[in-house]
C-alpha cells in the first residue's frame, strides 16, 4: 500500500481544440493516507506596483518538473533554439550543411575540369 502525499503538474494536448494547438495544465495534490484528491482551481490574476517582485504561483521539484516537461514534449511541444541540447543541435545541423555545400561544390567543380 503507498504512502504519504504527492504533488503532480501535469500537460496534456486539448481533445476539443479544433485547431489542436491548446495545451491543458492540471495540478493536484493526492494525500495518499487520507485518500484525498485535491486539484488547483484556474489562476487568479492580481494587479501589482509596475516593479514590485512578483511571487511564483507554483513551486516543483526537479523531478515534479520533469514530469511536466515530459508532457510537454508528448503534446508536440519543443524547445526554441537557443541554448543548451537544442542550440547544440542546431549549431551541428548548421555546420554538417557547410560541409554539405563544400564538398558538392568541390566535387562539381572537379568534375568539370575532368571534361
Amino acid at each position: 500500500m503507498m504512502h504519504g502525499k504527492e504533488f503532480q503538474m501535469r500537460a496534456s494536448s486539448s481533445p476539443i481544440s479544433m485547431t489542436g494547438d491548446k495545451v491543458l495544465l492540471y495540478a493536484f495534490d493526492v494525500d495518499l493516507d487520507k485518500g484525498i484528491n485535491r486539484v488547483a482551481e484556474p489562476l487568479e490574476f492580481k494587479t501589482i506596483e509596475r516593479y514590485a517582485e512578483s511571487p511564483s504561483f507554483c513551486e516543483l521539484t526537479k523531478q515534479e518538473a520533469q514530469i511536466l516537461m515530459d508532457d510537454l514534449w508528448l503534446c508536440g511541444l519543443r524547445p526554441s533554439e537557443g541554448t543548451g541540447s537544442a542550440g547544440s543541435l542546431k549549431a551541428t545541423q548548421n555546420h554538417l550543411d557547410d560541409l554539405r555545400r563544400l564538398v558538392f561544390k568541390s566535387f562539381s567543380d572537379s568534375q568539370m575540369k575532368i571534361r
